[in-house]
């Protein structure tokens, strides 16, 4: 269970039916799909065609994908539960997922976010801060952050 941080026999701690780790998405099952590193997802996402109504969704994921992947997080399998990453990942992962939102009118507060990260990491982390303010920079009205 999640509390005991132990695995489940049933499901092997994915939380998922066997209906549904056999069910199959884009050609593969979930529960193959879920034991691939987030750079095999990347490669396996952008070697398949979508639905055009999932193109804009996936586009989506991709560029987190990428974030992540640029920050060196490409090791990490889907399947990774929370309380085994550690606070740099879990710091990583949440800056990921605030950039990846409208920064208009927003006021974002950065605490200690390179906190458990090592010197690399850190660097790439500041450099994507940078680069995605700069990039968005002409739709982020009224925004500002402090670090």
């Amino acid at each position: 269970g999640y509390k005991e941080k132990i695995a489940c026999k049933k499901c092997k701690g994915l939380k998922l039916s066997p209906n549904v780790l056999e069910s199959k998405v884009f050609g593969k099952k979930i529960g193959e799909l879920l034991q691939l590193t987030l750079e095999e997802f990347y490669d396996f996402l952008k070697k398949n065609s979508f639905y055009e109504d999932l193109k804009l969704w996936i586009d989506k994921l991709l560029f987190k994908i990428e974030k992540a992947l640029y920050l060196e997080l490409g090791y990490l399998k889907l399947c990774t539960p929370v309380f085994q990453l550690t606070v740099g990942e879990r710091k990583i992962l949440e800056l990921i997922q605030i950039f990846s939102i409208d920064l208009r009118n927003c006021l974002y507060i950065l605490d200690e976010p390179s906190l458990g990260l090592d010197f690399t990491k850190k660097e790439n982390q500041q450099y994507d801060i940078e680069d995605c303010t700069l990039r968005q920079r002409f739709i982020m009205k009224n925004f500002m952050m402090c670090l």
